[in-house]
C-alpha cells in the first residue's frame, strides 16, 4: 500500500515546503491571534486537508488541548511531526473543517 504523505510521514523539516512538495497549498492562514499557521492542502489525488501548526510555546498549548478534546472525541485527525521542540500539525479532512465552520455559523 502507497503510504498517504500526510498521515503516514514521520517528520518534516519544514511544513510548508513539505506540502508544497505533496499537493497544492491551496489557502493560507498565516496572520492568526492564537500563533498558529494553517493551510488548505489538495493532495494528487484530490482530497483537501486542513493542516496546522503551531509557531509559538502559546499556540503549541493551545494545539495540545486541541489534541485532547479530538482525542475525546473520537474526531478523525492525524497528527505530523516537525521540526523537534515545535510539536505537530494537526490534520483534518477539509470537509470537516468546513462542516464545523458552518455549525458554529448557523448554517
Amino acid at each position: 500500500m502507497t503510504p498517504h504523505p500526510l498521515l503516514d510521514v514521520a517528520e518534516v523539516a519544514r511544513t510548508e515546503s513539505y506540502l508544497r512538495t505533496v499537493g497544492e497549498v491551496f489557502r493560507a492562514f498565516r496572520d492568526q491571534d492564537s500563533g498558529c499557521v494553517s493551510y488548505g492542502v489538495r493532495l494528487a489525488d484530490g482530497e483537501r486537508w486542513f493542516v496546522k501548526e503551531a509557531t509559538t510555546d502559546a499556540a503549541q498549548h493551545s494545539l495540545n488541548r486541541a489534541r485532547a478534546f479530538h482525542r475525546a472525541a473520537r474526531h478523525q485527525c492525524g497528527f505530523v511531526p516537525n521540526q523537534p521542540g515545535q510539536g505537530q500539525p494537526k490534520r483534518y479532512p477539509w470537509h470537516l473543517v468546513l462542516d464545523a465552520a458552518q455549525d458554529l455559523a448557523g448554517n
